[in-house]
């Protein structure tokens, strides 16, 4: 089979998050629809850079869009779970997108169409905080089996996956040998199937919305 289309179909395991999410959206919580909008994000992109590549076409301008909107929903979903506030999901999106510009447009001229390592170092740092915080606040009011429980195992996932893209990146951004940072970049998708796995199971868990019984 084509690497190409092993490499897709390995990236699209996401796909079983996001059709679970799918199909339980009318009976889930509201409060966590941001993060199944997140994974179909994810689906959407990976779909369109495996057409953009089977038509030889240079994929890296989609990825270097996806991340933003991806950013916005993975801030809102940590407001949502009351780990930021607005002002500060905001914010963040703000500070982030800056980077962003700078990386893609200002630091090293026009290079929107090159693989850029700044803003997905800090893209990557954020969400490791950010999952870590809330895995935190978790463990310290949640009495319930925290493995049954969805955004534990997403933050797990998160925490797990970036923290590897962290030290993917900086070793990129530090000049280490092409050989070293591509062999260690040849482990993401490997990481990847664990990590979605994981979020196939929280998309199994997430907790239907509450009925609430109006006073008659």
């Amino acid at each position: 089979m084509n690497i190409l289309i092993i490499n897709f179909l390995m990236a699209m395991t996401i796909s079983l998050a996001a059709i679970t999410g799918a199909v339980r959206w009318q009976k889930i919580d509201p409060s966590n629809r941001p993060i199944i909008l997140a994974w179909w994000t994810v689906v959407i992109t990976e779909t369109a850079q495996f057409i953009a590549i089977s038509f030889g076409v240079y994929p890296n301008p989609i990825y270097n869009i996806y991340i933003l909107p991806l950013l916005a929903l993975l801030l809102f979903q940590f407001k949502e779970w009351g780990v930021l506030n607005i002002r500060w999901a905001i914010l963040i999106f703000v500070v982030l997108s800056l980077v962003w510009v700078a990386d893609f447009f200002i630091i090293d001229g026009y290079r929107f169409t090159a693989r850029r390592n700044i803003y997905r170092l800090c893209f990557n740092l954020v969400m490791v905080v950010l999952a870590v915080t809330s895995i935190n606040k978790q463990i310290m009011s949640e009495r319930k089996v925290l493995l049954t429980n969805h955004r534990f195992l997403i933050c797990i996932g998160l925490t797990v996956y970036y923290t590897y893209r962290v030290l993917v990146d900086a070793f990129f951004l530090k000049g280490f040998s092409n050989e070293f940072v591509t062999y260690l970049s040849s482990f993401n998708r490997y990481l990847l199937q664990f990590y979605y796995l994981i979020l196939f199971l929280a998309a199994l868990w997430i907790p239907r919305k509450k009925n609430y019984i109006l006073p008659s």
